[in-house]
C-alpha cells in the first residue's frame, strides 16, 4: 500500500494576489455516500466555496481582476481555468533560465477574455492543471518536481487558497470525485511488475477504497477512469476493453468496443462517452481511432478512421453538424482536424498558429485552442470559429504577454 502524507500546509508559499477575500462563504452541500464516496472526508469540513449577496459584472475583453472581482453567477460554461507565465517558452536559449524560474499565475477567464488573478505559485514553473471541481470552485494542481512521487494541492477559486494537500509516494495521477469532489480518486500507471491501481482517498490522505485491478471478461486496469457526470458510477479502460462499475466497485456490463485497449476521454453527452482506443492486436499498423460509447450497453460507434499523416486521434467534440478532433502528427505534434464522412479526418487550419495546436474545449459555435501564434513567444489561448476562421485571443502573448501553460475548461458537457 502507497503511503501518503497529506492535510499539511503546502512546502512553497503561495502568494495571493486578491485583493481581499470573497464576502461570504460556506461549505457545499453534501452529497449522499453513493456518489461520493461511502464515508465523510475523515472529519475533515468539505472546502469552502465562496457566495456573494452583490451581482458583479463580468470584466471586459482583456481587463484583468482581482479574485474578489469573480462574478460567481456568471461562472459556467465557456468558463476556463488557465496557468499563466511571464516569459515565453523559448528553450534553448537566453530565456532557458528564466523559463524554469518563473512564477506562474492562475487565472479564470471569462468567455469574453475578462481574466481574475487568483493566485501566483512561486517559482519552479511546471505545475499542472489536473481537474476542475465538478461545483465549480476548486481546482486540483500537481506541483512540479518531486523524487519519483506526486504532490497536488486543492485551490480555492474564491481566495486562491491551498485547502489540502495530497502526496502520493508514487507518480500518480488525480481527479475530483464528482459531482461537487469531496475526495481524490488516485490512479497509478503499473511499470515494470507492479499494476496499474485506482483508489479513492480522503482529503486526510486515508483510503476509502480500492477499486479492483480487473474485471470479469476485459483483463486488467490498463488506462485512465472517467467519473460519471453525478458521481455514482465510473468508467475504467482494461486490457479488453471498457468496465462501467458502481462508485463502490461493483463491476454493472462492459461496454465499448471489445478486444482493444481504450481509455475514456470525456463525457459526449449525458449519456455516451468518447474513449480513444488503440486497434485490434492483428492489425499493428493501424492507429488509434475514437469511438462513441453509450454506457447502456449499446453498441459502440467508431467516430474516426484515421490515415497518414493522421497518428492516432486523442478526442472529439461536435460543433454544430461536425465533429472536430485532437489529432496526433509526426514528431509529438497535435493538430486540429475535422472529420469526413468516412471517417478519416481532414486538418484544419488554425491561421494564426505556428506549430502544435491544442483543443481544450467547445462552447457553442466555438472551440477554445492553444497554441503558439508567433514564432519564439508563449502560447494563446483562444476562441477559434471553425466556419469563419475568426480567432478571439483570451490569455498569452496577444493579451498580456507572457505564455499560457495549461487550461482546463468549465467542468460537465460543453454546450
Amino acid at each position: 500500500m502507497r503511503r501518503r502524507v497529506t492535510g499539511g500546509p503546502l512546502a512553497l508559499t503561495l502568494v495571493v494576489i486578491a485583493l481581499g477575500l470573497a464576502a461570504c462563504s460556506s461549505s457545499p452541500s453534501t452529497t449522499s455516500p453513493r456518489s461520493e464516496g461511502t464515508t465523510s472526508t475523515s472529519g475533515t469540513a468539505a472546502p469552502a466555496s465562496s457566495t456573494t449577496t452583490t451581482t458583479l459584472p463580468a470584466a471586459a475583453a482583456g481587463v484583468e481582476e482581482p479574485v474578489s472581482a469573480i462574478p460567481w453567477s456568471q461562472v459556467g460554461p465557456g468558463w476556463q481555468v488557465a496557468l499563466w507565465g511571464p516569459h515565453a517558452a523559448v528553450s534553448p536559449g537566453s530565456q532557458a533560465a528564466d523559463w524554469d524560474q518563473q512564477p506562474t499565475t492562475l487565472f479564470l477567464v471569462d468567455p469574453a477574455g475578462g481574466r481574475y488573478n487568483v493566485t501566483t505559485l512561486p517559482a519552479p514553473s511546471g505545475y499542472a492543471l489536473s481537474d476542475w471541481s465538478g461545483d465549480g470552485r476548486r481546482v486540483l494542481l500537481l506541483e512540479p518536481g518531486g523524487t519519483g512521487g506526486s504532490t497536488f494541492d486543492e485551490v480555492d477559486l474564491s481566495t486562491g487558497r491551498v485547502l489540502h494537500t495530497v502526496t502520493e509516494s508514487e507518480e500518480a495521477s488525480a481527479r475530483f470525485t464528482r459531482p461537487t469532489g469531496q475526495a481524490l480518486l488516485v490512479w497509478t500507471t503499473g511499470v515494470d511488475e507492479s499494476p496499474t491501481t485506482l483508489v479513492r482517498t480522503s482529503w486526510t490522505g486515508s483510503v476509502q477504497l480500492d477499486y479492483p485491478g480487473s474485471y470479469p471478461g476485459l483483463g486488467s486496469l490498463t488506462s485512465f477512469f472517467l467519473s460519471g457526470l453525478d458521481g455514482t458510477q465510473l468508467v475504467v479502460g482494461t486490457s479488453n476493453g471498457l468496465a462501467l462499475i458502481d462508485n463502490d466497485g461493483t463491476f454493472v456490463r462492459a461496454i465499448g468496443p471489445q478486444g482493444r485497449t481504450c481509455t475514456p476521454t470525456r463525457w459526449w453527452d449525458a449519456a455516451d462517452l468518447v474513449a480513444t482506443c488503440q486497434p485490434p492486436a492483428a492489425d499493428a499498423s493501424a492507429e488509434s481511432s475514437l469511438w462513441l460509447v453509450p454506457v447502456s450497453g449499446q453498441s459502440a460507434a467508431q467516430l474516426t478512421n484515421p490515415q497518414a499523416p493522421d497518428y492516432g486521434d486523442l478526442d472529439g467534440w461536435q460543433v454544430g453538424s461536425t465533429t472536430y478532433v485532437q489529432a496526433s502528427g509526426a514528431c509529438g505534434t497535435e493538430y486540429l482536424a475535422q472529420r469526413n464522412p468516412d471517417g478519416t479526418t481532414s486538418k484544419v487550419t488554425v491561421p494564426g498558429a505556428t506549430d502544435s495546436v491544442q483543443v481544450i474545449g467547445a462552447h457553442q459555435s466555438q472551440l477554445g485552442l492553444l497554441a503558439q501564434m508567433a514564432c519564439g513567444s508563449g502560447e494563446t489561448l483562444f476562441w477559434f470559429d471553425p466556419v469563419t476562421s475568426a480567432e478571439t485571443p483570451l490569455l498569452g502573448p496577444l493579451v498580456n504577454g507572457g505564455g499560457v501553460l495549461a487550461a482546463l475548461p468549465y467542468p460537465g458537457l460543453q454546450p
